[in-house]
Formats: C-alpha cells, sequence, structure tokens
C-alpha cells in the first residue's frame, strides 16, 4: 500500500506523481521496490511509466509519470450521473475533460460523427487492453484490474496503473496465492481456491468487467456482485448474461476484436 502525491522533480525538470509506502516496516519496503522494479520492466504507451527510484532517510519512493486527468471511476461517475451513454462521443469526452482537439488521431475520428459513447468507447478501451497485455507478456498478473486503476491521459489515451498487488507466475504458488483484489472484479476462479487455474485470463476477465462497467453497469448487479459473500455465490453459479446496457449498440459492428457484443 502508497500514497501518491502530485510533486516536481527538480532534476527533470517536469512534474511527476510520487509515490512512497504508507508502512516503514522492511518487508513492506521491500514489497514497494518490487512493485516499482515490475512497473519498470513493462514500456508501452498504455502504462504508467517510472521516472526514479531512490530514498530519503527510512523511507523509499519512486516517481512516475504524472497522468493530469481523471481515473476511470471517476469518469463512471461522471457519465452516468449525466446519463452520458446515449449522448454523441465530443460531449462525452468534454464532461471527461478531453478535448478532441489534443486526441490521438484514431481516438479523435471514433469521437466526431456524433457516435455514441459505444461506438468511441471500443477505441478508446483498446489501448488500455494493450498495456494490460504488455505487462502480461513480461510475466506479470496485474490482480487488481477496475475502473480506478485506468487513468485517462490529455490525448485520449486510457493507462494502466497501479502495480501494487501485481504478482509474478512464479510468486503465484509462493505469497501470490492470497486472495487480492477488489470485488466484483474479482474473476470467479480466483475466487474458488483452485491455484492451477489461475493465471492472466483472471486479469482479462477483470479487464471485460471494467469495460461493461463502462457502457453503464446497473447498480444493483454492481452491488451484488460487491461482497466476498456474493462473490463466492456467483463463482459457483451457473453463468448468466449481464444485462445489455441501454444504448449498446445491437451488433458487434463497433467492437474490436475478441469482444462479443
Amino acid at each position: 500500500m502508497g500514497s501518491v502525491y502530485r510533486a516536481f522533480d527538480e532534476q527533470l525538470k517536469v512534474e511527476v506523481a510520487l509515490k512512497v509506502p504508507q508502512s516503514l516496516a522492511l518487508s513492506a519496503q521491500e514489497r514497494f521496490l518490487e512493485e516499482a522494479q515490475r512497473l519498470a520492466a513493462v514500456q508501452h504507451r498504455n502504462v504508467v511509466s517510472v521516472r526514479s527510484f531512490g530514498r530519503n532517510t527510512d523511507r523509499v519512493y519512486f516517481s512516475m509519470q504524472l497522468i493530469d486527468g481523471p481515473n476511470g471511476l471517476d469518469l463512471i461517475r461522471t457519465f452516468q450521473r449525466q446519463a452520458a451513454h446515449c449522448r454523441p462521443g465530443p460531449t462525452v469526452l468534454e464532461m471527461a475533460g478531453v478535448e478532441t482537439a489534443g486526441m490521438l488521431p484514431e481516438l479523435a475520428d471514433a469521437a466526431r460523427g456524433g457516435r455514441r459513447t459505444t461506438g468511441w468507447w471500443p477505441s478508446g478501451s483498446r489501448g488500455a487492453a494493450d498495456g494490460l497485455d504488455a505487462a502480461h507478456r513480461r510475466g506479470l498478473l496485474h490482480r487488481d484490474v477496475k475502473p480506478a486503476n485506468f487513468l485517462m491521459a490529455s490525448d485520449g489515451r486510457l493507462l494502466v496503473a497501479d502495480f501494487g498487488l501485481a504478482v509474478t507466475n512464479d510468486d503465484l504458488v509462493g505469497r501470490g496465492r492470497g486472495l487480492a483484489g477488489t470485488f466484483p472484479y474479482v474473476a470467479p476462479e480466483r475466487l474458488t481456491g483452485d491455484q492451477a487455474t489461475i493465471d492472466q485470463r483472471a486479469d482479462v476477465w477483470a479487464l471485460g468487467a471494467t469495460l461493461y462497467e463502462f457502457l453503464d453497469l446497473p447498480a444493483g448487479l454492481r452491488a451484488r456482485w460487491s461482497s466476498r459473500a456474493a462473490g463466492y455465490r456467483h463463482a459457483r453459479s451457473a453463468p448468466a448474461a449481464p444485462p445489455r446496457p441501454a444504448c449498446a449498440p445491437r451488433t458487434g459492428r463497433h467492437l474490436p476484436p475478441g469482444h462479443a457484443a
């Protein structure tokens, strides 16, 4: 666990996000160093990058690329409050504080032309999936994929953040066995205790739950899955198709490859 502050790096002359551990215990600081090393190993434009690592008296710290935009949970709350999912793409992005003039071309093109959020979102979310895939290619399991751990940059990119609970494939047979993450984004196989079936696909499940919530996850469904007991019931029950968002496209033509409509 750590706290993140906005800071200015006097050597690099840039603003950064500075993360420090909440505990001074040696074990906590060792895990903190491991988090910095894991994050530094993933070089991708959709993953928050590490700038530096250091120690100040009895506390370690590392600085990261500053993403001066909302996280995914903030976006969801804004969209739901403004009934954004049936509005044109540019209007939705303005609600999020993103100007289409500064966006990457592929994202700006998807936002123009009066498309609804459901038309723009697959283009925006593809980068988030690519960033998570980059972490997986480095042998990492994030374990806490959820809306709040995606940050929106000023150019419209979504970046994966917070690798504080991440483990490697080797860790899954050791200290990575414990249940970590946030309901309702914990994959069912992680709740059943069958360690042999747990791998990066659990992150993909969590990403799917996150993307579905961006499209308009009903509050009642989230409430049913938001506790450990509810999660266990869900893991042991027959899978049921979630309700279709009110403004979801009736076909899969807006969805990128690998996404079901």
